[in-house]
This record gives structure tokens, sequence and C-alpha cells, in this order.
């Protein structure tokens, strides 16, 4: 069965601290995280993965979330 409910997916930390121009953050709601392959996966599971973020702006705090992927 597909789980196509992304509110079931919990990182944590699920906040980041970011320096940058309050033009660029004020707007700003998440931060993308680097790719989660979940081909193959039949069970849910748990990974450790980087943030990814932009140039305009600098994450202050931890740079990677475990992530929870319910299947």
């Amino acid at each position: 069965m597909q789980n196509s409910d992304n509110d079931n997916i919990m990182a944590d930390p699920n906040e980041a601290l970011v320096k940058g121009p309050k033009s660029k953050l004020e707007k700003k709601k998440y931060i993308l995280t680097d790719t989660i392959d979940v081909v193959g996966r039949m069970r849910s599971f748990r990974i450790t993965i980087p943030l990814r973020y932009s140039s305009q702006y600098t994450v202050a705090s931890k740079e990677t979330t475990d992530v929870f992927i319910p299947i």
C-alpha cells in the first residue's frame, strides 16, 4: 500500500536555525533534504540525511536531520 500523506513523515530536529538576509528568509517555510530513496523498501525506516540549502542563507544549527519514513 502506498502512503501519500506527507504529514506522517517525521523529522528530528524538525526546525533549523538559519542565518541570512531577512528578505530571503521571512517567507521561507521549509528546508529541503537530500533525496530519500524508498525504492524496494517494504517497511518503515529511519535515516539521517543532510539538509540542502541555498547559498542565500546558512544553517546555523545541526546540518542533518533524522527522518522517519512510514511505509
